[in-house]
């Protein structure tokens, strides 16, 4: 089949997708396209490289601290597009940033660390970038209804990305496929720029649509619906397991099979009528997977003792010299300022892949922002995790699905460091820990506002 052939009945395809979900009233609201085009790329690869897959990348760390116009211009369209449906929308901001003081402390740390940082303008405009990811956050928690309009958008992106990933692995290689820089070996990357990102956009997409398929399975009504429904969202996680093959990221693909079994795990009766017992279920899936994910990578060793290339053995001396490099252990290099100027110049001439994070998650704060950054982290996602607990009393479901995100953050930055501005999974996390309620209606928690009562699980 021609390339041409291939993608055009992609398109129609995912349109027909987009016109059998069009139904929802949540996904007929112009204004979640905002957050979508943001997400669509923060999944995907920058606006410069679906223009041009064939872009020469930065041959020195130098290069990174200009940026690229396109890309600046893309991301500046959609905050003051997003600014403007939020100004429109009249939005609390009080309410807003009282609510989520934790967070919004945090932001404002990044934006002090901005001053100590070796090259602040760079700084300053990856912290423009930041924003809007809350940006977008907020216009997700300020619909009617935050739930129903998070689904739409996952879906949509889900309907684009997963279909396109094939045909460009298949049918269009310069934009699918890339290959080592020395051996010549293939890379699957998909919409993606690379393996790893590959497996992440599986990873996220995946474990949130087979959430989607287990309510839809456990709802009574409309059989032919459900039966409608159910089928879009089993063929997508057939091409997601497909996809996850492919790109060969044991992170990525322990890190599904963990998400996936969590969230099945959590919807057993005998777990549900147990909701204090969350803890050691939390800490006993991440114990087990942490072995899962060890064992993924002592085969790759073996098989490094034949000739290969080691992984997380490269990796542990990688991190020790990450923590042996001369900066403020305090308060660190500045914000998202680790990976610039001549530490980075450095780290590139002693390993040939090219690191631009820490491959760890915590390790990452750590490097940019201090012990006083990773502090406020470590916060965050205890917040998150007692948040997520207290709402299995009054939405079970919903914090099934955060407590399941928050185990699929914390096991895939072990390896790999997402706890960034413009990292999906890190956006996921801040949209579900975030909230915006309104007196007398459902808060973007789910939970019930003002004069409504939670229900414990019976």
């Amino acid at each position: 089949m021609s390339p041409l052939i291939a993608l055009s009945l992609c398109i129609l395809f995912i349109i027909g997708l987009f016109v059998a979900d069009y139904r929802r009233d949540a996904s007929r609201r112009v204004t979640t396209w905002v957050p979508l085009l943001w997400l669509l790329i923060l999944l995907s690869r920058p606006l410069s490289l679906w223009i041009n897959p064939a872009a020469v990348h930065a041959d020195v760390p130098y290069d990174l601290t200009e940026g690229n116009p396109i890309d600046r211009l893309y991301f500046s369209s959609l905050i003051v597009a997003g600014l403007i449906v939020l100004i429109i929308r009249r939005v609390r901001w009080f309410a807003l940033i009282g609510n989520n003081l934790l967070i919004m402390t945090f932001v404002f740390y990044c934006a002090l660390s901005i001053t100590w940082a070796d090259y602040p303008f760079v700084a300053l405009k990856r912290w423009i970038k930041l924003l809007g990811d809350y940006i977008m956050i907020f216009i997700l928690l300020t619909e009617e209804n935050p739930d129903e309009t998070v689904k739409s958008v996952v879906k949509r992106v889900a309907f684009i990305l997963v279909p396109l990933s094939i045909v460009f692995i298949k049918y269009m290689p310069v934009y699918g496929r890339m290959y080592h820089r020395w051996s010549g070996e293939v890379f699957y990357g998909g919409v993606t720029t690379h393996k790893n990102t590959l497996g992440l956009l599986c990873v996220i997409v995946g474990v949130l649509l087979f959430s989607y398929l287990c309510d839809v399975l456990r709802k009574k009504e409309d059989t032919l619906r459900r039966v409608r429904e159910g089928s879009v969202y089993v063929l997508l996680l057939v091409m997601i397991v497909w996809l996850l093959i492919l790109a060969r990221s044991s992170t990525a693909m322990v890190t599904f099979a963990v998400g996936i079994g969590v969230y099945a795990g959590l919807g057993f009766s005998w777990v549900r009528r147990r909701p204090d017992y969350l803890g050691l279920f939390c800490l006993s899936s991440l114990v087990l997977a942490t072995v899962v994910l060890l064992l993924a990578d002592f085969i790759p060793f073996v098989v490094s003792l034949l000739g290969r290339d080691m992984t997380l053995t490269g990796r542990t001396q990688f991190w020790e010299d990450l923590i042996n490099t001369r900066n403020s252990a305090l308060i660190g290099t500045g914000f998202d300022s680790f990976w610039l100027g001549d530490r980075a110049a450095w780290f590139w001439s002693e390993y040939y892949w090219r690191p631009n994070q820490a491959h760890n998650g915590l390790l990452e704060v750590y490097l940019n922002l201090g012990l006083i950054g990773l502090m406020f982290l470590v916060a965050i996602l205890i917040s998150f995790y007692n948040k997520s607990r207290e709402e299995l009393f009054t939405n079970y479901d919903r914090g099934r699905i955060r407590i399941t995100l928050l185990i699929v953050a914390l096991l895939y930055n072990m390896t790999e460091a997402s706890f960034k501005a413009l990292n999906p999974l890190w956006f996921l996390l801040l949209l579900f820990n975030m909230e915006y309620g309104r007196p007398g209606s459902v808060s973007a928690t789910g939970s019930s506002g003002p004069g409504g009562a939670g229900r414990r699980p019976s």
